[in-house]
C-alpha cells in the first residue's frame, strides 16, 4: 500500500540507476492523508521501517555516485610551473603562459584571460593547477592546451567587483604530478574528447570552491598535492573556475 500511494514502483528503475527519491506533490499529500487518519499503528511502524531502509539505500547510492564523480575528476588536474607569462600580442585581456607540466613533448602554451585581475609577475614562476586534458583550442589565433585553475569572489568583473587569485600548489610539489581529491586513488587520465563528451568539467565546475581556510575542494572534498593542500592567497568562501 505504501509503494502504491507513493508510486514508487513505476520510479523503481530511476531509483537504481540515479540513486533518486522523488514524490509528487499530490502523491505525497495522499500519503500524509493515509498515515495520519488512515493508517493503522502497526502500519504507521511498517512505513517508518520502509522509510528508513529506504533512506539509507539513498545515502548509499549518493555516496557511490560521489565516488565515481571523484574517480572522473581525478583524471584532470595535474601541476605545473608557469616558465613564462607574457601579453597576447592579439588579445588585451589575455595571457600567454608557458606553463612547464612535466612532459616529454616540453611545456605547455596556454592561454589565461587573466590580464584584468592580475600582473604577469603575479603568474610567472607559480606551481599552478592545469586542467590539462582539455581539447586544445584557438584563442585569439594562438592553440591554447590547457587551463589555469583560479579562486573567485563571484563579484561583477564588467563592474570591478570580482577578484580572481591563481589557485598554487605548494613549492615541494613536482610539475606534471597529479593531484587528488581527498587522497582518493588516481585512474588514468581521459583523453580531451573523452572529457568534451562526458562533460565531466561542466558537471563539476558548479560545486569547485575555496573554504574558509582559502583552500580548494569539490564539495568540501579537498584538492590535495604530495606537498599539501591547494590554496589561493586571500578569497575565501569563493568558487574556482
Amino acid at each position: 500500500q505504501i509503494l502504491e500511494l507513493l508510486d514508487l514502483d513505476k520510479k523503481t528503475k530511476r531509483i537504481q540507476e540515479k540513486g533518486l527519491f522523488v514524490i509528487s506533490i499530490k502523491r505525497k499529500q495522499q500519503f500524509q492523508k493515509w498515515l495520519t487518519k488512515t493508517a493503522t499503528e502497526e502500519e504507521k511502524d511498517l512505513a517508518f521501517i520502509a522509510f528508513h531502509a529506504l533512506h539509507k539505500f539513498i545515502m548509499m547510492r549518493r555516496k557511490e555516485q560521489q565516488d565515481a564523480t571523484i574517480r572522473r575528476m581525478s583524471r584532470v588536474p595535474l601541476v605545473g610551473k608557469v616558465i613564462a607569462c607574457e601579453k597576447h600580442p592579439e588579445a588585451e585581456k589575455l595571457y600567454v603562459e608557458t606553463v612547464d607540466c612535466g612532459e616529454p613533448d616540453g611545456p605547455r602554451c596556454i592561454c589565461s584571460g587573466l590580464v584584468p585581475y592580475m600582473s604577469a609577475a603575479d603568474i610567472e614562476g607559480k606551481l599552478v593547477v592545469v586542467v590539462a586534458n582539455l581539447k586544445p583550442r584557438k584563442m585569439a589565433g594562438l592553440v591554447s592546451a590547457g587551463m589555469l585553475l583560479c579562486a573567485n569572489n563571484g563579484g561583477d568583473g564588467e563592474a570591478g567587483t570580482r577578484n580572481v587569485e591563481l589557485l598554487v600548489v605548494p613549492d615541494d610539489a613536482v610539475p606534471g604530478e597529479r593531484l587528488t581529491w581527498g587522497g582518493a586513488s588516481n585512474d588514468p587520465p581521459h583523453g580531451g574528447n573523452k572529457i568534451a563528451k562526458k562533460r565531466i568539467w561542466e558537471e563539476v565546475q558548479p560545486d569547485l570552491g575555496v573554504n574558509g581556510s582559502c583552500e580548494a575542494g569539490w564539495k568540501g572534498i579537498a584538492l590535495t598535492s604530495s606537498a599539501g593542500p591547494v590554496k589561493c592567497a586571500s578569497i575565501v568562501d569563493g568558487g574556482v573556475s
